[in-house]
């Protein structure tokens, strides 16, 4: 049949059958996007934002840290330990704006776990924290050797007591949640685009 056909009605077709396998490629191209501007708002919308918003609460609770052992620290003037403690407080203050925003978002069963798990520990480490900053709260009041007595009990409280290693819990415990939501959003993303 292409035999017969004359140079004009040869070069139609062939024409014709790019124009076609154009036409193909051009609607696939488009469904594809389609798909790939879906997985944009899906990351913009949710996955970014719980990991700024996570990755925010962490970078606050390691200024906490540093605050609260320098704190302690014979060695930091008075002026200075009234500057950590309103650091400490806006620290505070935004971490908890950034879990505000965190917890509006959608969850997953797993990750709530963990999120509830991250939360025990940050309370519990709050609560210790609360406990030093009424004792070095008085430090600035002291001289002498009570106020060396008092840095010395609170420098081992935020290196070695209960309060490291409630710190050390809180850091694992958010970079478990980080991970898996770094993970989980990714693993979802993958999902979505295998069976569209």
């Amino acid at each position: 049949m292409f035999k017969n056909l004359s140079l004009k009605g040869k070069l139609i077709f062939g024409f014709l059958v790019v124009v076609v396998v154009l036409l193909i490629v051009g609607i696939m191209a488009i469904i594809q996007m389609q798909g790939l501007s879906d997985n944009i708002t899906f990351m913009g919308h949710r996955t970014i934002p719980k990991i700024i918003n996570l990755e925010t609460t962490m970078v606050e609770i390691q200024k906490v840290i540093v605050s609260m052992r320098t704190i302690t620290n014979p060695n930091t003037s008075n002026e200075y330990r009234t500057k950590l403690f309103d650091n400490i407080s806006n620290s505070r203050d935004k971490y908890n704006k950034a879990l505000e925003s965190y917890e509006k978002m959608e969850l997953a069963e797993e990750e709530k776990v963990k999120y509830d798990e991250f939360k025990k520990n940050l309370l519990n480490m709050k609560g210790i924290n609360d406990e030093i900053l009424s004792d070095a709260n008085k430090l600035n009041n002291l001289s002498g050797d009570e106020k060396a007595q008092l840095c010395a009990r609170l420098t081992y409280s935020v290196t070695a007591g209960d309060w490291d290693q409630s710190m050390s819990k809180v850091t694992s415990s958010l970079e478990i949640l980080i991970n898996y939501v770094n993970e989980n959003e990714g693993n979802m993303l993958v999902d979505q685009s295998q069976s569209d």
